[in-house]
């Protein structure tokens, strides 16, 4: 009977550290292959506006999303106002102006059954003509959350990019995300305790009230050898709610790393980048009414916020940057075909290059 005792217990101990065992490796990041996520970055042409990126992401909170047009750098919010359990939306595609926002167009879509394909309508501002359309996915999401639950319960929600096997590039800008939004959830709940195993994918449980964060990351270019984000943070933290924020991140393979870039390093460092930069800015700020302060003082010229997409660059200004009375920030779109003379022929500039993209070849 002892004999007997001896061996349940320790076969009770054995399934208990096996289970714990993999519930801590579930939350872990495999080495070879990406997470499981819901919602991703889908492309693809709707007639009378080009090329449109939506960025679904899913399993929060609340599902949000966001719209981006390459061939003009800019990005919009889709307010998304119902979904069903057969993962259909309607959305308003906003646009930021300086009295408020401004109503595109309406947007109805379905995901497909395994989320590769989003397909719908889009609906202009006027209410007359749907115009069918259909988006793939191609970019995947990794899903991070933690929770405190403690009064007031706060929780963090992140969407970083997933990778695909083979991927070097990939896989070093993923776990990078994933190492910053363990950083940003733990310091956000305030739990000293937090470590990278607590960060758990979707299907923890919501708690009921509290406060919550967001980071999502958004493609905005993505080659074999260069990536470029927008990423995307709002936070109610009881004192400052919903207090929203961007920060940009690029990333080059230089043949044997993953390593991040500045604006400088595009450019051949004995031609007068900067200075055509400045104005080109300038130029299309004052078209928009927002007077740029960095024309004035050279100490607010901050050229590191900014993207690559396929058609140009875009550098952006936050509220302290641009004065005029605008609501929110604002930025500039400039075409490869403007700055490929200024371009450097070593560094981030080569994978650019290579890439042949549009207006740069």
């Amino acid at each position: 009977m002892g004999i007997l005792l001896r061996q349940n217990r320790w076969m009770a101990a054995i399934t208990a550290a096996v289970v714990a065992a993999s519930f801590i490796m579930s939350m872990r990041i495999p080495p070879d292959r990406p997470l499981p996520a819901q919602g991703g970055s889908y492309r693809g042409v709707i007639e009378g506006v080009g090329t449109m990126q939506l960025d679904l992401f899913l399993g929060g909170p609340w599902d949000l999303a966001w719209l981006f047009r390459p061939d003009n750098g800019h990005a919009d919010k889709l307010a998304l106002r119902n979904r069903n359990e057969r993962h259909t939306w309607t959305g308003e595609w906003i646009t930021q102006q300086e009295h408020g926002w401004l109503t595109n167009a309406t947007l109805h879509f379905a995901m497909s059954h395994d989320g590769r394909e989003v397909t719908g309508t889009t609906r202009g501002h006027d209410g007359r003509g749907d115009t069918p359309f259909a988006l793939r996915r191609t970019q995947e999401y990794m899903a991070l959350r933690l929770i405190n639950r403690e009064k007031p319960a706060r929780r963090f929600d992140g969407w970083v990019p997933a990778w695909k096997h083979g991927d070097r590039l990939g896989r070093n800008v993923s776990l990078a995300a994933i190492e910053q939004g363990q950083q940003a959830a733990a310091a956000f709940v305030g739990d000293r305790r937090a470590r990278p195993h607590d960060l758990a994918l979707i299907g923890w449980p919501t708690p009921n009230d509290g406060l919550n964060a967001v980071e999502l990351w958004q493609p905005r270019l993505q080659t074999d050898r260069l990536r470029s984000f927008a990423v995307w943070n709002i936070r109610d933290d009881g004192e400052t709610p919903n207090l929203a924020r961007w920060r940009y991140r690029n990333v080059w393979w230089n043949g044997r790393e993953a390593v991040p870039f500045t604006l400088r390093e595009l450019f051949d460092s004995e031609k007068p980048w900067e200075k055509t930069l400045r104005e080109l800015c300038e130029r299309q700020l004052e078209a928009v009414e927002a007077v740029s302060s960095f024309a004035r003082r050279s100490s607010d010229w901050n050229p590191d916020n900014f993207t690559l997409s396929e058609t140009g660059l875009q550098i952006y200004f936050d509220d302290c940057r641009v004065e005029g009375g605008r609501m929110g920030g604002a930025h500039v779109h400039i075409d490869y075909s403007e700055l490929r003379s200024l371009l450097a022929r070593t560094g981030p500039a080569t994978a650019l290059v290579q890439a042949r993209l549009s207006k740069i070849d």
